[in-house]
């Protein structure tokens, strides 16, 4: 697999100056980001990007409780772009703020995990679609962690942004969906991607578990976690604690999740499925499509060639957007990744699979920290 990808970003140091570093080095992304959902607030909360700065602060004594190293880190993003705290806050609270004025669910992601006993090499292949607006495109970078007090980490991810899907030098490997709730009103809690963050953060799967389930969340989401091992976990959770999440393990089956709660006994609605049904089409597609190859033929190849299916266009697996449609309505795949936590190595498509090549990146040197 060749082909190009986004921008790198590599930081390292303690997590000011990891900020800091972020924040130079990804300065004009970060402005695009910005530029990006002060057009998507606008357009789907009737929100002006002051509006989202002010709702942003809400977040700030979660964060500061769970995770204070993340508002150093935060601190520096802003310092090295050049813009204020509360425009970085308002980046990582997008999922929150979007909720806050119960705006219509969005399009976002096909996630998948194939246990070793699936695979034609016996690695855990963990991955996923990620469909988004198309607006964010151009914000999208590598992003390369040297931590100097948790376990280094790679994550793909809107500039701006802590974390989005990727895997860290324990073993550990996440990718992830965006869901929507009856209890999704943008109330204080952990944001979205501050878990996402602190699950590559993880030092194993146990702890990555405990940083979905502990906190207070302030979103729905869906969390699918592996690990090296051959182990894997997925979290279905609505806004609120333990009564609103929903485990699966999985050890010997294959695992796909899109848009949609799996679990069909919930204490609260799901909006998704009516809102967007394309997410009920997608999961049966690429389950439909895995189960016509033998486990001899399950390689990143392969997965490739399912992300970059065309069934139900353009709301397919691989989704593509309409010029007809406002731009902050317009969504598509901008990136797809595909992880053996094995290995180490990520394949990588900027924007659609279908016509974007993959690049293989490898990264056993620097995920080279030894966790037992």
């Amino acid at each position: 697999m060749a082909g190009y990808s986004f921008p790198v970003v590599r930081i390292s140091g303690r997590p000011y100056e990891r900020g800091v570093q972020y924040g130079t080095a990804a300065a004009s992304q970060i402005h695009n980001t910005i530029e990006a959902y002060t057009l998507i607030f606008k357009f789907l909360t009737g929100w002006e990007w002051q509006d989202a700065q002010h709702h942003a602060h809400n977040y700030f004594e979660p964060i500061q409780q769970h995770t204070p190293h993340l508002i150093a880190e935060m601190r520096g993003i802003a310092h090295g772009a050049g813009v204020s705290m509360a425009d970085i806050m308002a980046l990582n609270v997008r999922t929150e703020i979007i909720n806050a004025a119960r705006a219509r669910a969005a399009k976002e992601c096909t996630a998948f995990v194939l246990p070793p006993g699936l695979t034609n090499d016996k690695h855990i292949l963990i991955g996923q679609n990620w469909d988004w607006n198309v607006a964010t495109a151009a914000s999208v970078i590598i992003l390369e962690v040297e931590s100097a007090e948790r376990p280094h980490f790679v994550t793909i991810v809107e500039a701006g942004l802590l974390a989005k899907c990727g895997m860290n030098a324990a073993g550990i490997g996440l990718a992830t969906n965006a869901m929507n709730s009856s209890l999704d009103c943008g109330e204080a809690g952990l944001p979205y991607h501050v878990i996402l963050r602190s699950i590559l953060e993880s030092e194993s799967l146990a702890e990555a578990e405990d940083c979905v389930l502990r906190p207070y969340r302030a979103s729905a989401a869906n969390y699918l976690i592996a690990h090296q091992s051959g182990q894997a976990v997925n979290i279905e959770v609505a806004p609120g604690k333990e009564q609103f999440a929903s485990t699966t393990m999985i050890t010997d089956s294959l695992f796909c999740h899109t848009n949609h709660y799996l679990h069909t006994q919930l204490p609260f609605n799901d909006l998704v499925p009516q809102r967007e049904p394309d997410t009920l089409l997608r999961y049966n597609q690429f389950m439909a499509l895995i189960h016509k190859h033998t486990d001899k033929e399950l390689t990143p190849k392969t997965l490739a060639n399912i992300l970059a299916d065309h069934h139900n266009y353009p709301s397919a697996l691989c989704c593509h957007s309409s010029a007809n449609l406002h731009p902050a309505e317009q969504y598509a795949t901008i990136a797809s990744v595909i992880m053996d936590l094995n290995t180490r190595k990520m394949c990588l498509a900027q924007g659609n699979p279908c016509a974007a090549p993959f690049l293989e990146r490898e990264y056993a040197s620097f995920l080279n920290q030894h966790y037992s």
